[in-house]
């Protein structure tokens, strides 16, 4: 499921990325271009709009790359100088985002573009959040097996079809283990040594920022 959210509408989100390229002034021109976690490297796939001399793609999974993306091993990754690195649908799932990002920004190098993708996951929630009411209730009734299951259906269909998460219901992190906003992932961001040229939702519905 979470490989088909990624992945379907690749036209729009590569236009997507043009987009924000074109209104901060790059040049679309690269020589060296990092899919990292890419899958098979759909965003950077040769013809896709993106003009790059060898794009590559780091993925743990294994799967083969599309037709002139070459798969990076863990070894290289510190050994190209990366013109741009894309690191799409990935910062929701780590459990470790600071770690994960400071790694990623350490392969780069000075002038080195990071283009990142993410859900826009927006919800209200009048849930008792983060308070003690919150916790001890939870604390119950993840016990409860059957009523647990109840308020995990209930919560989630209304979140996604409604963006609303009823009180006494909760967003269970299957998947997405952090849900950010264009703030949070600005502010995020601006915790490394990184300039910030855009950040915003994109037309394909994603937050999207370049620094």
């Amino acid at each position: 499921t979470e490989r088909r959210h990624r992945h379907s509408g690749q036209g729009a989100r590569r236009t997507a990325l043009l987009g924000v390229l074109a209104r901060a002034g790059i040049a679309n021109r690269f020589a060296h271009v990092l899919d990292h976690g890419g899958d098979r490297g759909q965003m950077v796939v040769p013809g896709g709009g993106l003009d790059v001399d060898r794009p590559a793609v780091f993925e743990v999974s294994g799967v083969t790359p599309e037709p002139g993306v070459e798969a990076i091993d863990p070894p290289e990754l510190h050994a190209r100088p990366w013109d741009l690195i894309l690191s799409c649908h990935v910062l929701e799932h780590v459990s470790d985002p600071a770690g994960y990002m400071a790694d990623l920004v350490g392969l780069g190098r000075a002038g080195s573009l990071f283009f990142i993708e993410v859900p826009n996951e927006r919800y209200a929630s009048p849930a008792f959040n983060g308070s003690a009411v919150q916790k001890a209730w939870l604390s119950w009734v993840a016990g409860t097996g059957a009523l647990f299951k109840v308020l995990d259906f209930l919560s989630t269909g209304l979140r996604v079809k409604l963006g609303l998460v009823p009180p006494f219901g909760f967003v269970a992190l299957r998947e997405h283990l952090q849900i950010l906003t264009v703030k949070g992932l600005k502010a995020f961001l601006a915790k490394f040594i990184l300039e910030i040229l855009a950040c915003e939702i994109a037309e394909t519905g994603h937050i999207v920022a370049l620094a």
